[in-house]
């Protein structure tokens, strides 16, 4: 059994970058805690999104809560994003993990006791997601940090395949829970799953424990001077534009699925279960397929065909009123998915410049983020009118035409 051990530190002034492991030992393990909490954090979310739904049977509402962490994004990518370029990702990492657990046993608590309502629910999801903006760039150049040398897009292929496992865990768990022991069982196992998350963190220490470097720019230059890397940059600014029309028109589904479960589909807790679970076993096969792919030209294009791929199954799963039909579709969705997440990914690992990493991947974590509730908001507030499906499937249709256009600059900056 290989030692999650690292060795001694070594000081700043002698390391390149910084000492990687050896091997797979401690991404595996950093992956297997990912894996528990994530399933954890499924779960809460799934929980969020039922209750918005069961306190106000609105689908404005529904999309009111995906707004929530627009709001947080928009002030804290920025920040999050030099803070991890000038920080110790381990105590960015460390403080982030203990306040989302303090986050979920409020949340727990206030559900237990009957105090649950729909303001304070969107209270608690800003500020969940205040803190999950602070915690998205260290935990993706954690991922950087603990690969071993040439195995960044296994990393993040590896880590995808843990988080696709509790998106297929996560969600159907918590319809179970939801129907017998209602949301504050759910927000008790999220606290706990915390606690995993932690306890490798503080041995891994060692390796994630270091400033990436000394800066003597001011904390406000170095944030501009992030948006102003990526826009000189040709093949990090094809990347982010195609990350944002895959955030802002395909991906906003997902935070839709509540509204599709109990409306579209005219289901509770488990059918939205069964639907995340479906989209969850499909990214984790998209992430195993992945694991076997390498960084490099060969993904670009694989990136905007799997993103106009998950258009296409998105359309067939906006049309059809049939499970049979919609949980296959929607399994094929989640496969598109990650494997046009991977990419944009592992392509920004592999492009940036490590000074500027932590900025690049705040913003596309920024965008990643906050696109899809932009698009779920604005289709919440259309959708009295205009139809929810209808909606989703017209915009999965224009996200794919803007990926193959945009396709065609691929060559001429990759």
């Amino acid at each position: 059994m290989e030692s999650l051990e690292p060795p001694s530190p070594i000081p700043e002034e002698t390391r390149s970058e910084f000492e990687r492991p050896a091997t797979t030992g401690p991404i595996r393990a950093y992956t297997t805690a990912q894996c528990v909490s994530a399933i954890g954090s499924w779960m809460q979310k799934t929980a969020m999104g039922w209750l918005a739904w069961d306190l106000t049977h609105s689908v404005q509402w529904v999309g009111a809560m995906a707004l929530m962490e627009l709001l947080s994004l928009l002030w804290v990518a920025p920040l999050a994003g030099t803070m991890a370029d000038r920080r110790s990702p381990y105590v960015v990492f460390m403080t982030t993990q203990r306040l989302l657990l303090l986050n979920a046993l409020v949340l727990c608590a206030l559900s237990a006791f009957g105090a649950m309502t729909i303001g304070l629910l969107m209270m608690f999801a800003l500020i969940e997601s205040t803190i999950s903006g602070f915690n998205n760039p260290v935990r993706m150049t954690t991922i950087n940090f603990l690969a071993p040398e040439g195995g960044i897009s296994q990393a993040i292929a590896m880590n995808s395949v843990g988080i696709a496992v509790a998106r297929s865990i996560g969600p159907a768990a918590a319809g179970l829970l939801l129907a017998k022991g209602g949301a504050a069982a759910v927000f008790a196992v999220n606290s706990a799953s915390f606690l995993a998350m932690i306890f490798v963190l503080s041995r891994l220490r060692g390796y994630i424990h270091h400033p990436p470097g000394t800066h003597h720019r001011p904390f406000l230059q170095d944030m501009a001077g992030g948006f102003a890397y990526v826009a000189r940059t040709p093949a990090i600014a094809l990347i982010v534009g195609a990350a944002v029309i895959f955030a802002l028109l395909a991906r906003p589904f997902s935070e839709l699925l509540p509204a599709f479960a109990g409306a579209v589909f005219a289901g509770g807790p488990q059918t939205l279960g069964l639907l995340l679970t479906a989209q969850g076993l499909g990214a984790m096969a998209g992430a195993v397929f992945m694991m076997k792919r390498h960084g490099g030209k060969p993904l670009i294009p694989l990136m905007f065909a799997s993103g106009a791929g998950m258009c296409v199954f998105l359309l067939i799963f906006c049309v059809t009123r049939d499970l049979r039909v919609a949980l296959p579709a929607m399994a094929a969705v989640g496969v598109c998915h990650v494997i046009c997440n991977i990419s944009l990914q592992s392509l920004l690992q592999h492009r940036a410049e490590p000074a500027y990493r932590g900025r690049v991947l705040s913003i596309f974590s920024l965008l990643f983020r906050s696109g899809p509730a932009v698009g779920a908001f604005a289709i919440g507030m259309a959708a009295p009118w205009l139809g929810l499906p209808n909606l989703v499937g017209t915009a999965g249709v224009l996200a794919a035409g803007l990926m193959l256009l945009l396709s065609r600059r691929a060559g001429r900056v990759a």
